[in-house]
């Protein structure tokens, strides 16, 4: 829904961001799933969120429904553009975390992984607030020695 794409081998249509795709349902899933590469929406197959888009709708919008509420729909996806970079370094540090190899800088990769947390939990105003860029910054020199 947040996120625009363009006709090509991976989609099939134009859709400008912040409006529906045809194929969702009243429900939010997808009415095409297991349809998907072979309807020529392949680029929804590689897609990945990180699971920002259900910490954005479930957590920090609390599950309120945007399609009646077009003020909430553009507060929802502006919180999006900014989660979803927060959810993909989220996923970086905790991959890191994982790796007994990166044990010399995981005091690093924990303070990162709390930072990143944190933000993720917070309220709208606090995330539309932080300054990605600055984060990237601050996360990519551990995950650079990891």
């Amino acid at each position: 829904m947040a996120l625009p794409f363009s006709r090509s081998a991976d989609f099939p249509v134009d859709k400008p961001g912040g409006s529906p795709c045809g194929n969702l349902q009243a429900d939010f899933g997808c009415g095409i799933h297991a349809e998907l590469r072979p309807r020529g929406w392949t680029g929804c197959t590689v897609f990945d969120c990180h699971g920002a888009g259900q910490q954005v709708s479930q957590v920090t919008f609390a599950g309120e429904d945007w399609r009646g509420a077009p003020d909430t729909a553009r507060r929802l996806f502006a919180v999006f553009a900014v989660m979803r970079p927060v959810h993909e370094l989220l996923a970086y540090v905790t991959d890191a975390l994982d790796r007994a190899e990166t044990r010399p800088v995981h005091t690093a990769l924990h303070r990162a992984h709390a930072t990143l947390s944190e933000l993720a939990a917070a309220d709208a105003d606090t995330v539309l607030a932080a300054d990605v860029g600055a984060l990237r910054a601050a996360v990519n020199p551990a995950l650079l020695r990891a």
